[in-house]
């Protein structure tokens, strides 16, 4: 369950008190990931209680990227505090309209998409170079996040571990397909960006409308792999006509690039992550006892099978075909 509740400890009530904040605290979000929110109250107005305790290095990672975006302009929330030892920042009160929240309130799909995809035009202008330092996206950590489909999913539909060979042959066409990919621009790749992070900001204007959180796993990347993050949502239907809107306006941005290298880079890497997030759902499930993420399941199958099709993914396709066929990728619990 999501932790509604916190006690306030001494180390707690001591950085609360010190910033001039509240001792009170409204939970505002925290489930799949081991950070939890909470709004409190300053003199001046609310502040955001970002709580992780157990993440010290992504925690140094939020910092450096949060100092970087806003440098470059972007809405990223201003860090008013921090104590490092403990996990505890105050940051800046962005509001509750996630993109999520607004659709649900009535806000177009169509504007609040094209304000994301403007977004990444932004940041993929800005972040041409790793200037920053940021690590990189290698094969290490690319399939790292593939192999936990086949440490987490595969395991529990098929009612043992996955053989070794089959297990072999995965990872050699993951490398293949990563080896074989496109030689397009590599960028800042924040990871998340995705409806529940980002936030519509209606009293601004322009780019400033959109609030940008959770890119503590921020790597250098692929240009694709953010637009796959937005557009191939896992936990609710995009319209298939905004989708392909969305990627017209981004490709228009962009005319010197070539149309079969992105959709080949867009495909791998939506095959890749998506691949990822089934084992994570999975692992959400039965690790940690969530299993209302087993509900996204199917969707995230189905964004996959869509990947697969791709012609540069046949090889990955017939893996998947031969070891994990269809009537094993329902809801398994």
């Amino acid at each position: 369950m999501a932790q509604t509740h916190r006690d306030i400890d001494s180390n707690l009530n001591t950085f609360l008190k010190l910033n001039g904040c509240s001792t009170a605290l409204s939970f505002v979000a925290g489930d799949a990931s081991p950070r939890t929110y909470y709004r409190v109250s300053s003199e001046a107005e609310s502040r955001i209680l970002m709580i992780s305790e157990d993440e010290k290095s992504k925690n140094d990672s939020f910092l450096k990227i949060a100092k970087i975006l806003k440098a470059e302009g972007f809405r990223a929330p201003q860090i008013y505090a921090e104590d490092f030892q403990n996990g505890f920042y105050l940051l800046e009160d962005l509001g509750d309209l996630t993109f999520n929240r607004a659709l649900q309130e009535g806000i177009s799909e169509k504007d609040l998409y094209q304000l994301g995809i403007k977004g990444l035009i932004e940041i993929h202008n800005k972040f041409q170079d790793n200037s920053h330092e940021i690590p990189s996206y290698n094969f290490d950590k690319f399939y790292e996040e593939a192999s936990l489909l086949i440490d987490w999913y595969a395991p529990e539909v098929l009612k043992k571990p996955v053989p070794e060979e089959a297990r072999n042959s995965y990872k050699s066409l993951w490398k293949n397909l990563y080896d074989a990919q496109p030689h397009l621009p590599q960028t800042l790749v924040l990871r998340d960006y995705m409806v529940d992070n980002l936030m519509w900001i209606p009293e601004e204007i322009d780019i400033q409308k959109l609030g940008i959180l959770d890119f503590q796993d921020a790597l250098w990347g692929p240009i694709t792999y953010d637009l796959v993050s937005l557009l191939e949502e896992v936990r609710r239907d995009v319209d298939p006509h905004i989708v392909q809107k969305m990627l017209e306006i981004y490709l228009t941005a962009y005319p010197y690039f070539n149309v079969d290298d992105f959709y080949h880079s867009y495909y791998l890497w939506g095959a890749q992550r998506n691949s990822k997030i089934i084992g994570i759902f999975m692992r959400l499930a039965k690790r940690d006892g969530k299993t209302r993420y087993i509900d996204f399941i199917p969707r995230v199958w189905r964004l996959l099978e869509n990947d697969l099709n791709h012609p540069a993914l046949t090889t990955m396709k017939n893996w998947f075909e031969e070891n994990l066929p269809t009537h094993l990728r329902v809801r398994p619990l």
